[in-house]
């Protein structure tokens, strides 16, 4: 499990804590998703909540936060990883929040950000 925090991979990009135990969560979704959805593209959903806009480039980090923690292994059970996370900047708050974090294998939709497409 590879945590967002002060000297982690990619701080630099984006100095603010994400929760370590997303991470946790995250991997329960994936061996699911495998065992369901084998060879399938998989959407990875959810809200992020940011202490600062979400520019392309905070969002991209977030796309790479999740292909960094995804596990290499996983890559040889699914066709591709996309991504549907609705961003939104919410004042006052201090670390990077997701919720309603889920993996499923369709889009739900047109993508939210079209500049974003390499990601979505």
């Amino acid at each position: 499990m590879r945590s967002h925090h002060e000297g982690s991979y990619m701080w630099h990009e984006m100095p603010y804590d994400v929760d370590p135990d997303i991470w946790q969560r995250y991997y329960v979704m994936l061996e699911n998703f495998v065992t369901l959805f084998s060879n399938r593209v998989m959407y990875v959903h959810g809200c992020v909540h940011l202490p600062v806009e979400p520019t392309r480039e905070i969002r991209a980090v977030l796309y790479r936060l999740f292909i960094f923690n995804t596990p290499y292994s996983t890559y040889n059970l699914i066709r591709i990883q996309n991504f549907r996370l609705f961003f939104r900047r919410v004042e006052g708050q201090r670390d990077v929040v997701i919720q309603h974090l889920c993996v499923l294998p369709f889009p739900g939709g047109p993508s939210l950000y079209n500049e974003d497409r390499l990601w979505t």
